[in-house]
């Protein structure tokens, strides 16, 4: 299933979330807050290998998104995923998404 709003097929977790999420999945919403459909889920990472995170988020405007590490943001993270690759003991620690 392509979805419209990030032009790319998406994922089994992505669909299912979707379809739990009944109708509040499906459509946009007019509210001004962007309403969270899939939130990102806890990880183990072990070191030297990647993990990901992911988060969908819908509203009109789409959203715009925001990771932080540690309640700083990270630089350049503004997509609906955020990859770290190698990782290392100074990864340790919490990851969130601001959407708005």
């Amino acid at each position: 299933m392509k979805s419209p709003f990030t032009n790319r097929a998406l994922s089994s977790n992505e669909m299912a979330a979707i379809y739990l999420a009944g109708s509040a999945g499906k459509c946009f919403t007019n509210t001004p807050a962007p309403a969270f459909v899939s939130q990102p889920a806890g990880q183990i990472a072990y070191l030297s290998n990647s993990t990901l995170f992911s988060v969908a988020a819908m509203g009109n405007p789409r959203p715009q998104y925001q990771w932080r590490f540690n309640g700083t943001n990270i630089i350049g993270a503004t997509n609906v995923s955020l990859s770290i690759n190698n990782v290392t003991a100074s990864n340790t620690g919490p990851y969130t998404v601001v959407a708005s």
